[in-house]
């Protein structure tokens, strides 16, 4: 029996997600029970179940002219019919209508494909720009409905292949065969889905590739205008994972980008060719669907916030710190040029990170300096004048082709403690960065005293684990009455510690 290719193409944004999710859960039991293949399906690389489909090489087949390598591929399918499915498919139709059409020609095949009122579409496709295709500025309508026009694909299409090879389904809940979206893909695929045995189907997550919501778009549309996704797809996925998961999880947020004057303009300029499509497929003269509930007024301007921004922020932080430090290294090197950003990561810091005392993760230490006032230095043109007192343990030197301090500790209990500094009257907390290079792995500790205990001990200190090699050591004290004495201990650590500079800075 020759093999029979279903070919889904989408388009965008019209449940691709959830029927491409159901085909991955059950592709067994469909090519067990119906001679029906789901090939090649990747699995799901990204939150909420979100995955490209199955057949995304397949564009790349076509456009290159790679038929023998699709061949090769089918023929080592055992079943006869055959699914595909990729959004990507839709954009292949739209550039080459007639190199798609010639592809499959020595098969049966039908295409599948979903359309939807056009400025929900719209409004979609503008969300998915965003989130993955770095776009700043959805102003320009006309050309992004121009790259998205399934009246024209779909009418083009046809040009190259028969209209009964077409069947084009409505993604609007009453439209549906069955009621319901998982029935009429079935049924396009020639399956009755009533045939299906319920208890042995796994259905896909209550939520699957879910938009943003407005405040988590225009966080999406800083991170592109500062080339965020330069750091490669892992990190892609991940910030659109948490901004989808902070999405969900704000779910009275507004999600619609078009505005009411928007959604009309697309309405009303489209109105030809929905018509049209509608004559030509289904022999129909009136549009396909319903705008009705659209209304031709003005819309209440939407604003975004340092607020917006802050909690936003705060929420990756939370979520997934590896992904957080990549965006602080992004947004440090456009403070100079942009206050938003410096205001922005201030105010993070001061919320979230100057909050209790503690040791402080060294990936802030380039760019706390940058943000607070520096109140004192110790480096090694005046070390000597600033070390106070230190124990047997520790011996110290000048390096000065390095520029540093150099101190060689002994086991034992090594510390060092420095002149008294006069601290503001108003501060809430104060910072020490250590920059050091050291030849073991160091445990430190900062001890300080009070305007109630001018003295060392009663666990008034702060420690960190250091780390062999070049290091930088940030501790925070918090809501303490400071008297501006300090103690560095090392431990009980031996060898050399080559410190570059501490800096103590407050806020």
């Amino acid at each position: 029996m020759a093999k029979k290719l279903y070919i889904h193409i989408g388009i965008p944004k019209t449940g691709s997600s959830a029927l491409q999710a159901f085909l991955g859960l059950n592709q067994d039991y469909i090519a067990k029970n119906f001679n029906y293949a789901y090939p090649w399906h990747a699995g799901f690389n990204q939150a909420y179940q979100t995955s490209a489909g199955n057949a995304p090489e397949l564009a790349q087949w076509i456009t290159k002219d790679n038929y023998n390598v699709f061949k090769a591929k089918i023929e080592k399918i055992k079943e006869d019919n055959i699914i595909l499915s990729s959004e990507i498919l839709f954009h292949t139709c739209r550039l080459q209508p007639e190199q798609f059409a010639s592809f499959f020609s020595e098969y049966d095949f039908k295409i599948i494909c979903y359309i939807r009122k056009i400025d929900d579409f719209i409004d979609s496709v503008i969300n998915q720009l965003i989130k993955n295709h770095d776009l700043i500025d959805h102003t320009e309508l006309t050309k992004i409905m121009k790259a998205h026009d399934y009246a024209d694909v779909l009418l083009n299409l046809e040009k190259y292949i028969d209209k009964e090879k077409i069947d084009i389904r409505f993604y609007k809940n009453n439209s549906y065969l069955g009621g319901n979206i998982y029935n009429d893909f079935f049924d396009a695929l020639d399956l009755n889905f009533d045939k299906f045995d319920k208890t042995q189907l796994i259905y896909p997550e209550a939520i699957l590739n879910p938009s943003l919501n407005r405040n988590a778009l225009e966080f999406r549309k800083i991170l592109n205008r500062i080339e965020f996704n330069k750091f490669g797809n892992v990190y892609k996925n991940s910030i659109n994972g948490i901004l989808a998961k902070y999405s969900v999880d704000h779910p009275n947020m507004q999600r619609e980008i078009l505005t009411q004057e928007q959604r009309y303009f697309l309405i009303q300029n489209y109105k030809e060719k929905e018509v049209t499509l509608n004559k030509y497929f289904f022999d129909n003269s009136e549009r396909i669907f319903s705008y009705a509930d659209v209304i031709h007024n003005s819309s209440i301007p939407f604003s975004f916030t340092y607020e917006d921004a802050l909690e936003i922020l705060e929420f990756i932080f939370k979520e997934d710190q590896e992904t957080f430090f990549k965006i602080l290294k992004l947004f440090e090197t456009h403070m100079e040029n942009e206050d938003f950003f410096s205001t922005l990561l201030k105010n993070f810091c001061l919320k979230n990170i100057f909050n209790e005392t503690k040791h402080i993760d060294s990936h802030f230490g380039t760019i706390l300096p940058k943000l607070f006032q520096k109140m004192f230095t110790v480096n090694h043109k005046n070390f000597h004048n600033v070390i106070n007192k230190k124990n047997a343990d520790v011996e110290k030197m000048v390096n000065s082709a390095n520029m540093t301090f150099d101190l060689y500790t002994r086991a034992g209990n090594p510390f060092i403690v420095l002149e008294p500094m006069k601290l503001p009257k108003k501060m809430t907390g104060l910072f020490v960065i250590i920059k050091m290079e050291s030849s073991c792995h160091p445990i430190l500790k900062l001890h300080y005293q009070t305007t109630e205990e001018a003295l060392f001990g009663n666990r008034k200190f702060v420690r960190a684990i250091g780390k062999k090699g070049i290091d930088i050591i940030i501790f925070c004290l918090y809501d303490i009455k400071l008297n501006g004495t300090f103690r560095i201990d090392f431990g009980d650590s031996q060898g050399i510690f080559k410190i570059k500079k501490i800096e103590f800075f407050t806020f």
